[in-house]
Formats: structure tokens, C-alpha cells, sequence
């Protein structure tokens, strides 16, 4: 789902693995939220720490962060893409929480693109 949001963001953050690689490390069950607040701290986490080097979990090439480490405005890009990943879930457990759940998948599907189900 991550990576879905990468793709209908234009791609923040490059490698898209790089996300996966980031995943394995920031996310660790037992989960204590529910899946939107999996997310949401997901995005919160990733956007503190994307520039710290994340080396290829299989150990047979360089960092998969090199692309951005090499190149402060793209780093800076996928911080900032990041960053508004989380307010957006903010936005929309909000919404939720207000009551109006059609505003909240509305959002949703605005941060994953439309082929996030609204059902």
C-alpha cells in the first residue's frame, strides 16, 4: 500500500524498494493500532529517518538509499512527500473520527490513488 502511494505520488521516494527495506526495520509486530495507525506512523517514522543509510538487507550491493543520499533536493522531496503522507492520515482518522467516514475515504483515496476501494 506504500509502495501504491509511492506510484500515484510521482515517486517521492527512489528506489521504491527503499520503502520496503524501510519497512522490515520501522515496522515490528505485535501491532498496537489499528492499520490507518500503522500508517500514519509508518509515514511519521520514515519521514525522521529516511536519510539515515539503509543498507540492501541481502548484503549484495550498495545502500538502497544511495539514490537519495546522493542528491539533497531528492532526499529533501522524499522527507517533505513523507511528511505530508502523515498529515494526510491525520487528516483523514480525523475525519473519521468526526463522523464523516465518506471524507475520511475520500482522503484515503486521495493519498493511495484510485484503486484505493472505498467499500
Amino acid at each position: 500500500m506504500i509502495k501504491k502511494w509511492n506510484d500515484h505520488n510521482e515517486s517521492p521516494v527512489e528506489p521504491s524498494f527503499l520503502l520496503e527495506v524501510m519497512g522490515l526495520a520501522l515496522i515490528h509486530p505485535p501491532w498496537g493500532g489499528s492499520y490507518p495507525y500503522e500508517l500514519k506512523q509508518f509515514f511519521a517514522s520514515a519521514a525522521n529517518r529516511v536519510d539515515e543509510g539503509w543498507p540492501d538487507p541481502a548484503k549484495v550491493g550498495p545502500d538502497v538509499s544511495d539514490v537519495l543520499d546522493s542528491d539533497s533536493s531528492k532526499m529533501e522531496k522524499a522527507r517533505r512527500a513523507l511528511r505530508e503522507a502523515e498529515a494526510a492520515c491525520t487528516e483523514a482518522l480525523r475525519l473519521e473520527h468526526s463522523g464523516s467516514t465518506g471524507s475520511a475515504l475520500d482522503s484515503w483515496q486521495n493519498l493511495f490513488g484510485p484503486t484505493f476501494a472505498k467499500s
